[in-house]
């Protein structure tokens, strides 16, 4: 019932729950649920102190998805929701969450998403509306989504283990976003390896061209011979 899927979003909106946006079909389809999101309306203030008021599916917003490649040491969803911020509690369900490690049935290929609402205030982390998406699973198992999500977005922001992403060929992955944010972790080494390190900004170039960024990082490291710690 479409009016039942619109009450569940809007009551899970005013919850601070994530709501699902892109449902994974057969066939490599996915389906966009925009109905049920027609009922949120939201309430802020923008940059001047105005108070607003709009449904959420007529308010322009930037977006920044949250992606992940393989099976990283650390939660995307957590690092999603400490990104937040201003929730009185997790938005998105983690390996830490109750049952949060529970055997999925139906949540592989979703995508959920949550906005951010600015208080008009100089203290707001984001001073403008955001909308964050987030894609259960692993991006390459999923291209339809993460060609949907990459193209979209204004930020994408892609987490995954060294070793994982040093084997990614440029066509298993269709990331088309012009911003990237690549996080990598080292599953908990106490020292970077230095040519894993160089084979997955190799891969990132092949993936999104120019990386200049982690060229100097990696120019740094060599340079300074620093060690590179697990934080």
């Amino acid at each position: 019932d479409p009016f039942v899927q619109q009450l569940l979003a809007t009551k899970m909106a005013f919850c601070h729950i994530a709501i699902p946006y892109l449902l994974p079909l057969d066939n490599n389809k996915v389906k966009c649920s925009v109905w049920p999101l027609e009922g949120i309306v939201m309430e802020w203030r923008n940059r001047k102190g105005k108070s607003c008021e709009k449904p959420l599916t007529r308010q322009p917003m930037h977006v920044v998805s949250f992606m992940r490649i393989g099976r990283p040491s650390f939660s995307k969803s957590k690092l999603l929701n400490e990104t937040i911020l201003n929730t009185p509690h997790d938005v998105f369900c983690h390996r830490d969450s109750p049952s949060g490690t529970n055997e999925r049935y139906i949540s592989d290929g979703l995508v959920e998403m949550t906005h951010h609402l600015s208080s008009g205030k100089s203290t707001d982390i984001f001073p403008e509306e955001l909308l964050f998406l987030n894609l259960r699973g692993d991006s390459c198992r999923f291209p339809v989504q993460a060609e949907i999500l990459s193209s979209m977005s204004s930020v994408c922001i892609i987490v995954g283990n060294i070793d994982d992403v040093a084997e990614l060929r440029s066509d298993e992955c269709p990331f088309k976003a012009k911003n990237t944010i690549m996080l990598l972790s080292d599953k908990g080494r106490d020292h970077m390896n230095k040519p894993l390190l160089e084979r997955a900004i190799e891969a990132c170039e092949n993936l999104f061209g120019s990386v200049s960024e982690q060229k100097n990082l990696s120019k740094a490291f060599n340079k300074s011979n620093t060690e590179v710690k697990n934080d």
